[in-house]
């Protein structure tokens, strides 16, 4: 459900800026920032996990996601237009670049800890 809510929520976010009359280079820029974001966030996701118990660090990127993609998508019904791009700019990166590798890392983290060694 995660990933396809995800992808569901991901795909619509080129059309709904499209939509706003928002350039093809800042929507470029949108999923540029939030996948520098990403990146970046990856390499402090281990370490926050590891201080975290892994099913509190995946409760807390869901929250986090959620809380990002929900602002986000009332910020659609508030703001239009390219002032639409500024929500944008600082809610996107927050979901998909911060909450979705704290979630992937911790989820990813459980599975493989509920396997037995040689499987």
């Amino acid at each position: 459900m995660f990933y396809l809510a995800s992808g569901i929520f991901n795909t619509s976010l080129v059309p709904s800026l499209q939509a706003n009359n928002v350039y093809s280079f800042l929507i470029f820029l949108v999923t540029t920032v939030a996948m520098v974001v990403q990146i970046i966030s990856f390499r402090y996701a281990g370490p926050y996990t590891e201080k975290k118990s892994p099913v509190k660090a995946v409760v807390g990127g869901l929250v986090l996601r959620s809380l990002g993609y929900g602002f986000l998508g009332l910020s659609l019904y508030v703001i239009s237009g390219v002032l639409f791009l500024a929500p944008v700019l600082i809610l996107y990166p927050f979901a998909a670049g911060f909450a979705y590798p704290v979630y992937y890392t911790a989820s990813n983290t459980m599975v493989f800890n509920t396997l037995r060694g040689g499987r």
